[in-house]
């Protein structure tokens, strides 16, 4: 960030190379009559932690991640076998759900217990099945296990968009608007219908 500040000259005074950031952008705002500190800059980055962090946190830009990662997973999520194991697993996840409910609040026996286990041992397998289709010993890098991973909530974070490469651009006028959805919602507040799962 201050070598993209230098380079375009948004900060050429000597008094203000010393400055803390929230000074500059007031020296900015009232000399230039303009903020530099607004969320109508894109800025685009492929290093998540060492630029665009701080183009979120420090001048509320909105920000988006190269992230090439993306275009070899896409491809292998869509692969038949991939889409197959998704499938299984949400059903078998969707089975411990039906099966706890139908059991109540009371007490679970041993065979109950033993039911819960090997569904749950199941779907783990399925879940190893997952990861060795990816081909990496650690699985994607957006997911741990079937939870979000570390960089993919530092994803959601810090990032507006996300993509491949910035060509993924190309596809979208320069006046598009993204409505992205609510992905922070906590599980009470999804309200959504069991309707795939009815015939079952």
């Amino acid at each position: 960030m201050r070598e993209l500040t230098r380079c375009l000259n948004w900060d050429s005074s000597p008094e203000n190379s010393k400055a803390s950031v929230n000074n500059r952008l007031q020296v900015l705002t009232n000399a230039g009559g303009y903020s530099l500190a607004s969320p109508k800059v894109l800025y685009i980055g492929d290093s998540l932690f060492a630029d665009l962090v701080d183009a979120k946190r420090e001048f509320g830009w909105t920000t988006a991640a190269v992230t090439p990662e993306v275009n070899a997973e896409l491809e292998l999520q869509s692969s038949s076998r991939y889409v197959m194991t998704q499938q299984i697993i949400e059903l078998l996840t969707h089975t411990l759900r039906r099966v706890q409910d139908t059991l109540g609040n009371g007490l679970r026996s041993k065979e109950d217990l033993e039911l819960l286990d090997n569904i749950e041992n199941l779907a783990s397998q399925w879940r190893d099945e997952q990861t060795a289709i990816l081909g990496n010993p650690f699985g994607s890098v957006f997911r741990a296990r079937f939870q979000p991973s570390l960089f993919a909530h530092s994803l959601r974070r810090y990032c507006d968009l996300y993509m491949s490469s910035v060509e993924s651009l190309r596809y979208y006028s320069p006046q598009h608007r993204f409505y992205p959805e609510d992905a922070r919602l906590l599980g009470h507040e999804i309200q959504v219908e069991d309707e795939c799962w009815d015939w079952i």
